[in-house]
């Protein structure tokens, strides 16, 4: 089972939040839930899409804004 997760708000931390979740996804099968960011929502569009850009690259799959 994956949990499915969206972020609220694309700032500074968001991108530190993005990196745990990347090294997270790296330990499953340890008994730790794999991750999904499926969503980003920020009123500064430019944001949103960088952050959705980084978590392509990140995680393989990029969010809906």
């Amino acid at each position: 089972m994956t949990m499915k997760l969206a972020f609220i708000g694309t700032g500074q931390i968001s991108s530190w939040h993005l990196s745990g979740l990347a090294k997270l996804n790296q330990h499953r099968g340890a008994g730790v839930t794999p991750f999904e960011l499926v969503a980003l929502a920020d009123p500064r569009v430019e944001a949103a899409q960088g952050l959705a850009a980084q978590a392509e690259k990140t995680l393989g799959r990029r969010p809906t804004i």
